[in-house]
């Protein structure tokens, strides 16, 4: 079952990047616009962690969270272009677990993701396949417990593959998971990448589909 996060943010630009970001991260994600609709969905549904801002309509952040602490110590997240120390203490004290200043790095945003998924049990901090180990927090590769170096578009590359190990993934769509929807490189790169990746792990996981893509074959 696909972990779920809730977003909470009234900036669709930003709702709708943040949702990309984790779905290219294989996670399942709800979307609400202010904090009314974040606590009907919240408790009318099952979320593993939950990111907001505090600046939202009808209902702040803030109170969001405290209506939720009543009830659930789900992971939570405020995310704000605030940054004195009095909000974020506000937050903290209302029972946030991070908090997340906007702008930031699409990297730091999944990496603090994690980091909360992980220490709150929801998240594996080790995927072993075969002889090959990946510790997706700090972004390791060992083969045969020896480290593996790994760039990070090739490891998302990885991640992407395991996460959607024994099914086959056109170049389109790993060019899009992996280099975003606006990317204007060609299907090259995805080509070049793999080659890099198989010289790495060896040739056994990736294999090639002809006419369709690539697949990350693991035994069942």
């Amino acid at each position: 079952m696909k972990i779920s996060i809730l977003i909470v943010e009234d900036d669709l630009k930003i709702r709708r990047l943040l949702k990309d970001y984790l779905e290219n991260e294989n996670y399942e994600v709800t979307e609400a616009e202010n904090g009314k609709e974040a606590l009907d969905k919240f408790f009318n549904g099952k979320f593993d962690l939950v990111v907001l801002d505090i600046m939202l309509p009808f209902i702040n952040g803030i109170e969001v969270l405290k209506k939720i602490r009543c009830f659930s110590d789900v992971p939570a997240a405020f995310l704000t272009a605030k940054t004195e120390e009095y909000d974020q203490l506000e937050g903290f004290n209302t029972g946030a677990d991070d908090y997340i200043v906007k702008p930031f790095s699409p990297r730091i945003f999944i990496a603090k993701i994690n980091k909360l998924l992980e220490r709150s049990g929801k998240l594996s901090n080790e995927i072993l396949i075969g002889n090959l180990k990946i510790l997706p927090s700090s972004r390791e590769v060992f083969l045969d417990n020896s480290v593996v170096s790994f760039s990070p578009k090739e490891f998302e590359l990885l991640i992407t593959f395991i996460q959607n190990k024994n099914i086959v993934l056109t170049r389109e769509r790993l060019l899009d998971k992996v280099w975003g929807y606006n990317y204007d490189g060609d299907f090259r790169t995805v080509d070049t990448h793999i080659k890099r990746v198989r010289k790495k792990i060896g040739d056994r996981f990736i294999k090639t589909i002809r006419g369709s893509g690539y697949i990350f074959e693991v035994e069942k």
